[in-house]
């Protein structure tokens, strides 16, 4: 495809909420680009597949989910067709840059998949493969400024609502990624009444507001997502077939710097053929054969925090686990889950019924306290290759444990 109008409509029927999203226009052409058509062969859970065995949803569909509640959210807000279309074409764009395996790959692309999507959108990267670098072109022949949506995607729209929508406390990537994953796993948590939250936001002073009669739909939202997180995204099987997968791009050899704009399949053929312990570990993967886990530092445990914090940032920790309890360094695998420090108080505006706006997060103690509650039930996760003896694991843990008390 060259860039350009086509004119075309595209049409999705989308399993989620039994309905067909329409696509015109500029939307339209991106879905027919190189850079969108690659999403359908990105798995929008990782390997989540892995225990939630069906869980193959990509992030194509995701894509066109959260445009498609762009668009509704916009125009219910009251926003005319511009604001509608720039927060549209944002939110299908949003994960053009995505790496392989969803975020399993993110530690090794050297750039955030946000910052790639912008540049995609802009012609500051043009992905190396065929038929893509299209984008720029279609937007200037539909007349659409791509430093609107690159404002849009960085959070830096003089339009604050179409920010907050398309990244925020409540926001539509999340929106959908939530009810859409869980209906693909059967986890219920994410099962959100989308109209209804449509209905009970407004805009105030040019940003998005919660009217008092949503709180109910806010708490529900907020509590899905760490819910969501801590049972399916972060599930500890899943968390280390990610780390076995880290581990497989770590022992290949494999030019990282050519992962970034890799397909799932294209990326585990890779490491398959580069042979010894990456093609091992990625036949474990396939075979659904997960190393051993020894060690979790738990998130019920306050402490556990500060000290995988510390662990952290200890060079080639892995190894020295290893060598400290006399295994190879791809018998074992490390991953960390830690939540950020919080530099700021949430906020989020709540207009009352007798007409004042105020925190939301000062007003409803249920909202706050979803806001403490860590999205992972552990802060730090080590994992064995099974055919270690049972004294060596219990050495790793060991090893683990005086690390622990030595940060």
């Amino acid at each position: 495809m060259s860039g350009g109008k086509s004119g075309k409509i595209t049409t999705s029927k989308d399993g989620l909420d039994k309905r067909s999203l329409l696509f015109w226009g500029a939307a339209a052409d991106i879905i027919s680009t190189g850079e969108f058509q690659r999403l359908d062969y990105i798995n929008n859970l990782g390997l989540g597949y892995k225990v939630y065995h069906n869980a193959q949803l990509k992030r194509f569909s995701h894509c066109q989910g959260s445009a498609f509640l762009g668009r509704m959210f916009a125009q219910r807000l009251g926003m005319g067709e511009k604001d509608a279309q720039t927060l549209e074409i944002a939110l299908l764009s949003h994960d053009l840059g995505h790496g392989p395996c969803s975020h399993v790959t993110s530690k090794w692309n050297g750039i955030d998949h946000e910052d790639v999507s912008v540049g995609i959108v802009t012609g500051e990267i043009v992905m190396p493969r065929a038929y893509c670098g299209d984008i720029p072109e279609i937007l200037d022949s539909w007349g659409i400024d791509k430093s609107e949506i690159a404002a849009v995607m960085k959070g830096e729209h003089p339009h604050k609502a179409l920010n907050t929508l398309y990244s925020g406390k409540f926001d539509l990537d999340k929106a959908d990624y939530l009810r859409r994953d869980s209906h693909a796993t059967g986890a219920e948590y994410g099962n959100l009444d989308i109209d209804r939250m449509a209905d009970v936001l407004v805009e105030h002073k040019g940003d998005i507001c919660l009217l008092e009669e949503g709180i109910d739909s806010m708490v529900h939202f907020l509590k899905a997502r760490i819910d969501m997180y801590r049972n399916v995204y972060r599930h500890k099987k899943v968390i280390i077939y990610e780390a076995m997968l880290n581990k497989a791009i770590e022992v290949s050899g494999l030019d990282t710097s050519n992962i970034w704009w890799k397909t799932d399949d294209e990326l585990l053929n890779d490491l398959w053929n580069t042979g010894g312990r990456s093609r091992e570990l990625i036949d474990m993967i396939k075979s659904g054969i997960p190393y051993d886990r020894v060690v979790m530092l738990k998130s019920n445990d306050k402490s556990n925090l500060a000290a995988a914090r510390k662990l952290e940032k200890v060079d080639n920790l892995c190894v020295k686990i290893a060598e400290s309890a006399g295994l190879e360094p791809y018998e074992v695998a490390v991953s960390f889950r830690c939540t950020k420090p919080k530099d700021k108080k949430p906020e989020f505006p709540l207009k009352l019924d007798r007409g004042d706006v105020v925190n939301l997060f000062d007003y409803s103690p249920q909202a706050a306290e979803q806001e403490k509650r860590p999205p992972t039930h552990a802060y730090l996760y080590v994992g064995v290759h099974p055919e270690v003896s049972q004294d060596k694991k219990e050495k790793v843990a060991g090893v683990v444990d005086e690390m622990k008390k030595a940060a």
